[in-house]
């Protein structure tokens, strides 16, 4: 645990949450119509750096020493990154708690798990200390380009068949972090890419890693 910087992502969690419900309690203080509405950047940012600090630590330097223990690596890589991913969801609720909003609490977790997973499939695709650029990436192409610029006639493609149309105006079905906490698809595509990166680092490991 502590070669996987263990210690200082516990840190780098709780500082990141206390930084993000500062901001959160100053902008819901502030005397707007709707505050709520402003607290986005918290719900997105917060846990896009919660994710990067996890895939940071999903390498060891001492791979070798790790191959001889008693436990199975796969088992060690999962309660390592469980444990803080637990860490990171228990102190967002605490802390939001104080917020009195409806859906600000469920955005976070949702949020963490689906950043987290996606940063763990970077994590054994690039490697852990390149893992944050992509999350970063999907964060910047949700903000950008995530708006439906739909308009009556244009879906006739197979997924706004399915999936159905999105309102001009609205956050498309891949820009999940955008979307409500009442939106079940988002839920499912933040869940998917969580078991996912698990799966996927837990048995295989990061890339570059000497395990």
């Amino acid at each position: 645990m502590r070669s996987r910087l263990a210690g200082f992502a516990i840190l780098g969690i709780a500082g990141v949450v206390l930084l993000g419900w500062a901001v959160g309690n100053w902008i819901l203080a502030q005397p707007f119509t709707d505050a709520e509405r402003y607290l986005g950047p918290v719900l997105l940012l917060s846990p896009l750096m919660i994710a990067c600090i996890i895939g940071v630590g999903t390498s060891s330097p001492f791979g070798d020493a790790e191959i001889t223990s008693c436990f199975p690596l796969p088992l060690l890589r999962f309660g390592h990154l469980t444990i803080l991913l637990i860490w990171a969801l228990l102190t967002l609720t605490l802390t939001t708690i104080t917020w009195n909003s409806d859906y600000a609490g469920w955005v976070l977790v949702r949020n963490v798990l689906g950043f987290t997973g996606l940063t763990l499939v970077a994590a054994r695709l690039i490697g852990s200390h390149l893992s944050w650029m992509v999350p970063f990436t999907y964060y910047a192409a949700a903000v950008f380009a995530g708006r439906s610029e739909f308009t009556e006639g244009s879906g006739s493609d197979v997924f706004t068949r399915i999936l159905g149309e999105v309102p001009v105006g609205e956050w498309e079905r891949w820009a999940w972090p955008m979307r409500p906490n009442t939106d079940y698809l988002s839920w499912i595509c933040a869940l998917a890419l969580l078991i996912l990166g698990l799966a996927y680092v837990s048995f295989l490991g990061a890339k570059g890693s000497r395990e």
